[in-house]
């Protein structure tokens, strides 16, 4: 399965492409050391703010997830069955954008795209082999992330 489907599906945000810090690889990694320079913190201790920040935001994001896949079942919408297939797939496209985030990184801005697009086909094609519904699931593929 294609490695940034999580982006792709929004279950991490596609987050605009920054330049990657040659040094780190890490894409926030010239925003760190500005705030640091800036305001003369240490670089790792303002990271740590923004690794924080971002984990936080992925649980808050993963709560509102499974809250909704819920509320769509009470309805109704999903039966389990599809509401577990979707939920299991989700931390599924999760461990992968984690595992292969820095691939991503080290794109450029088209090929990016080029395999957002790829990965978002592949999901809304699984998506659609498991009977869920797309226009049901549209607001889950937004969100906050991030991979």
């Amino acid at each position: 399965m294609a490695s940034a489907t999580l982006a792709a599906i929004g279950i991490g945000t596609a987050l605009p492409v920054m330049a990657v810090n040659a040094q780190s690889g890490k894409p926030q990694s010239n925003l760190v050391e500005k705030v640091a320079k800036k305001f003369n913190l240490k670089s790792a201790d303002v990271q740590q703010v923004f690794d924080e920040n971002r984990q936080e935001r992925m649980a808050q994001h993963e709560q509102e997830q499974k809250d909704q896949i819920q509320s769509l079942v009470t309805a109704g919408k999903l039966n389990q069955a599809q509401a577990d297939k979707l939920t299991a797939k989700f931390a599924e496209l999760k461990a992968e954008h984690e595992a292969n985030h820095q691939y991503m990184d080290s794109l450029t801005a088209e090929e990016h795209h080029a395999k957002r697009q790829a990965n978002k086909a592949e999901f809304d094609k699984w998506a659609n082999d498991n009977g869920i519904d797309l226009s049901l699931i549209k607001d889950l593929r937004k969100g906050g992330h991030r991979p």
